[in-house]
């Protein structure tokens, strides 16, 4: 072979095998591509850096047309609500020193509502003082003597709107007083028995019923009052007759 010839033969060669070479150079030693999308597990590119830095806009809680804000309630256009209506009031009474309304012998006394409704009259027709008992077994008086009212009572059909079913009046609904205005503390006392059970005042009185007879209270000597509060209740007012 020719010089000229060798020399082709050994170029040939050198670029043969440059080729080889870099067919098998290792796939980690290649440049990639900064800023490209890299494959998630689901073949979903995921977001680059720059693309991850331009975020959507943030959602308002205000409703078009309106400067209020989504969550906070407004009551500036609330509806006001009506103050309760006054129901008015019971007209006062005249109350006497012991919170009676005084009574007078021969004049109705009125058990009623302050507003026009009468439950009950009640008149003491006459007092007894120093009153001499007519029973069969009368014993003595422990305060002082026995006085006798005499009342008669009407008792109208309204009383079943009063609270009460019917109208109870006898020696025990009963406070009294002596002449120093004093009050005695048990003016039933020896009272029972003093007179016979049909001469007292008739007890409960039912409504649309009329009853009449005596009261009889054993009460220290002298001057004094008598007052009848319904159901002898304490802190009650009721009607006070003096004698």
């Amino acid at each position: 072979m020719n010089r000229s010839a060798h020399l082709l033969t050994i170029a040939l060669a050198l670029t043969l095998t440059g080729c080889t070479g870099a067919t098998s150079m290792d796939p980690d030693s290649l440049p990639t591509q900064t800023g490209s999308s890299i494959p998630t597990a689901t073949g979903t590119p995921a977001a680059s850096p720059s693309e991850e830095s331009t975020s959507a806009p943030e959602a308002t809680d205000s409703v078009e047309g309106t400067d209020s804000v989504v969550g906070t309630e407004d009551n500036s256009s609330a509806t006001p609500q009506p103050e309760p209506s006054d129901p008015g009031t019971v007209p006062e009474r005249d109350l006497n020193d012991h919170g009676n309304l005084p009574g007078t012998v021969g004049e109705a006394s009125v058990f009623d509502d302050g507003s026009g409704t009468t439950f009950a009259d009640m008149k003491a027709e006459e007092i007894q003082v120093d009153f001499q008992c007519t029973g069969d077994s009368p014993q003595e008086s422990i305060n002082g003597q026995f006085v006798a009212l005499h009342f008669s009572v009407a008792a109208h059909p309204e009383l079943v709107d009063s609270g009460w079913p019917y109208f109870a009046m006898s020696a025990r609904e009963f406070k009294a007083w002596d002449a120093d205005g004093q009050p005695v503390d048990d003016p039933v006392g020896n009272s029972a028995g003093c007179v016979a059970p049909d001469d007292l005042l008739p007890s409960p009185i039912e409504p649309e019923t009329d009853a009449e007879g005596l009261i009889v209270l054993d009460v220290p000597a002298g001057s004094g009052s008598a007052g009848f509060v319904i159901g002898g209740f304490e802190g009650s007012y009721g009607w006070e007759w003096s004698w």
